[in-house]
């Protein structure tokens, strides 16, 4: 979450950090996902990577 925030205001402190990297950071923690936050955190990282394209 915090890598999603920093790409989304183009901070300074992102580092080297991508959408892609992101999308793989959320997805190898998604596990267990009972209510679908974490594969809706996916989807908006998606769509953040095809927008910024």
């Amino acid at each position: 979450m915090a890598g999603f925030g920093m790409l989304l205001r183009d901070s300074r402190f992102k580092g080297d950090l991508t959408w892609e990297g992101v999308r793989i950071l959320a997805a190898g923690a998604k596990g267990a996902d009972e209510d679908g936050d974490r594969a809706e955190m996916i989807r908006m990282v998606r769509t953040c990577q095809m927008l910024a394209k």
